[in-house]
């Protein structure tokens, strides 16, 4: 388990601001448990990890960089 807290991620606040703060906790949540060994937290969503190699997979976390919400496709 990775000691980064989704909330503390420099990025959580633009994916919250897309599909809201339950559903950012819960699929960043995801990543760092998955991914953690890739997650920057330091960085924008575009730099955090790469997107491929995480649950959701690339067009969910392409969508949520361009602001469109990936639960309304």
């Amino acid at each position: 388990m990775s000691d980064i807290n989704a909330e503390d991620m420099r990025c959580f606040n633009q994916v919250a601001r897309v599909i809201g703060v339950e559903n950012a906790k819960m699929e960043l949540s995801i990543v760092l448990r998955k991914n953690s060994l890739y997650v920057r937290d330091d960085l924008p969503i575009f730099y955090a990890f790469p997107w491929r190699g995480t649950p959701q997979e690339y067009e969910f976390w392409c969508d949520i960089s361009r602001g469109i919400n990936p639960y309304n496709q």
